[in-house]
């Protein structure tokens, strides 16, 4: 169990809210951090049409903080993309609501009927959301990579809709042969640069 490992990070970086992908847990399993209130959705379409433990995300918001759970984005049947989202209340602050997403490498042939679209035109885009997660793409967010089909569409989707990329650029995956590169994006409206920093 990576359980101690995640505990830490979370004490280390004073973590308020934490997003997680590939959680890997089986039906019936849950989440459950110290300190944190978890929320976990589990993946619904498989590879293999069979349930696994791959894939599942999960939204952790620490104690105290006041939140309220939000519905998944709406999909269309066969869809692979897993999404999760919660509404943040701090005090004396605007409500702000965070998406979790998480995009698996769907593979043609072999099998794998599953949709591994993006369908962007579900995904909220006003001001008061920020969007988070592992879209396995890669653009002009990711100094490593090659521009993909699925980074371009949603780099035009963010120009379109007046939003940014956070990402420094530096990779958020490192392979065992290298070199990194960053399938991880975190965005939001481009009123939010300057007021957000990525470490």
């Amino acid at each position: 169990s990576r359980g101690p490992i995640l505990e830490e990070a979370l004490s280390g970086w004073q973590v308020d809210v934490a997003v997680l992908q590939e959680t890997k847990l089986q039906q019936g399993e849950s989440v459950a951090v110290p300190g944190f209130t978890c929320y976990w959705a589990a993946r619904t379409q498989h590879r293999t049409g069979r349930p696994s433990p791959q894939g599942g995300v999960a939204v952790l918001v620490r104690h105290g903080l006041p939140h309220q759970p939000l519905p998944a984005l709406s999909l269309p049947a066969g869809a692979a993309l897993e999404s999760l989202a919660v509404e943040l209340r701090p005090r004396r602050c605007r409500p702000l609501r965070v998406l979790n997403v998480y995009r698996p490498p769907v593979r043609s042939g072999g099998g794998d009927v599953r949709d591994g679209r993006l369908h962007l035109d579900r995904w909220p885009a006003s001001g008061d959301w920020m969007i988070l997660g592992d879209v396995n793409a890669h653009a002009g967010w990711d100094l490593e990579a090659d521009m993909d089909d699925v980074g371009e569409e949603l780099e035009s989707w963010l120009d379109e809709k007046g939003w940014a990329c956070f990402n420094s650029g530096e990779p958020t995956f490192i392979g065992r042969r290298g070199p990194g590169s960053a399938p991880d994006v975190s965005m939001g409206h481009a009123a939010w640069l300057g007021r957000v920093d990525w470490t």
